[in-house]
């Protein structure tokens, strides 16, 4: 029997924090015996190939450089053994131009997957938006992570797709499971947030809100891990606690950061009730319930319903409830301990989500 072929590209490194996907839908994929992966990436961070893997790196270049050698290579590959599929993830108009010369010059099948909606207003957002469109227009078939996205962006309900969200990976996490990273002390309450420090995600409210908290209890602790444009903000902000109650960890490699998962008390997924944030369910929130641990979270459409019966909500995205479900957790933070998510858990693992993969080729 034939094997299929599917070609992922995408301009990342490989994994990459904030863009897993990618890694876990080829590494999964790849197991079955029956298809074929071949990834297009800028620069291989952890080499997984197997029989059914190969992963090319082009190096770091420019967008338009990484999609005119995309093209040739996919090219090559499609005379040698005939591709079946080419898989896109990005929003940039670089890469829909990719889309349309494989889909017209080579005559290939697209999948396009609508990674997340334009943030905010301006010129930007609108072009990201109109390259959404037009991924999904040339795509085959594509794929989004909320129902709630081709709703908001309008995208067509008759073409063939499937609703995939962020899922987590039990193999590395079950190899961090009993680590501790932070040096825990007795009576010390660990708090991690985990993902990009972009102004656009408001983290000042909830960093405001914990150092309310520290007057209160000087035994909490809070650590970031990630970088973005509002770091030196929120650095400024919590000046009078950084290296006491406050940490700035900077980025980590992916494979690091369940370890940190494991040896949090408490994680944060505080993610801003703003258009499109409001489809988007983090990674890391899945990752968190993994691990069992309480998560704050704040109240968008996509976490709400994930955790939907949890006493984890922010109910208002507001200074004030923010400051009391932080002590709400510092003061039953045991009994939030006992939740059990496995239920919850098996239906987010990668090995599961790519079976929905597997029904579009």
């Amino acid at each position: 029997m034939k094997k299929k072929t599917i070609v992922f590209v995408q301009n990342i490194e490989y994994p990459q924090q904030g863009a897993v996907d990618i890694f876990y839908y080829s590494k999964y994929l790849s197991k079955y015996e029956d298809i074929k992966v071949k990834v297009i990436v800028s620069k291989i961070n952890e080499n997984i190939s197997n029989k059914n893997l190969e992963i090319i790196e082009l190096g770091k270049i420019n967008y338009f450089l990484f999609i005119i050698k995309s093209f040739f290579i996919i090219k090559r590959i499609n005379k040698n053994e005939k591709i079946d599929y080419v898989y896109f993830f990005a929003q940039n108009p670089f890469s829909v131009l990719l889309q349309f010369f494989v889909k017209y010059l080579l005559n290939i099948k697209t999948i396009y997957d609508v990674v997340s909606g334009p943030i905010g207003k301006g010129i930007i957002p609108f072009i990201s938006k109109i390259t959404i469109k037009l991924g999904v227009y040339f795509s085959y078939k594509y794929v989004v992570l909320d129902k709630g996205l081709i709703e908001k962006l309008n995208l067509s309900k008759n073409k063939n797709h499937e609703i995939i969200p962020m899922g987590y990976d039990e193999e590395i996490f079950i190899e961090n499971k009993n680590i501790n990273l932070f040096n825990k002390k007795q009576n010390k309450i660990i708090f991690t947030y985990i993902g990009t420090l972009n102004i656009e995600r408001n983290l000042d409210i909830f960093i405001q809100a914990f150092i309310e908290n520290i007057k209160i209890n000087n035994n909490i602790k809070l650590y970031f891990i990630g970088s973005g444009t509002g770091e030196e903000r929120l650095k400024n902000i919590s000046k009078n606690y950084l290296d006491k109650n406050i940490f700035f960890l900077g980025k980590k490699e992916h494979r690091e950061i369940p370890g940190y998962i494991n040896s949090s008390d408490i994680l944060v997924s505080y993610i801003p009730k703003i258009v499109y944030f409001e489809y988007q369910p983090p990674t890391k929130l899945i990752e968190y319930v993994a691990c069992n641990k309480p998560v704050i979270v704040t109240n968008t459409i996509a976490q709400s319903e994930i955790m939907s019966g949890y006493e984890f909500l922010i109910h208002r995205d507001d200074f004030e409830s923010t400051i009391e479900k932080i002590q709400y957790f510092i003061e039953n933070i045991e009994d939030l301990k006992k939740n059990n998510y496995s239920e919850l858990v098996e239906k987010f693992s990668w090995e599961k989500l790519v079976g929905k993969i597997v029904n579009l080729l």
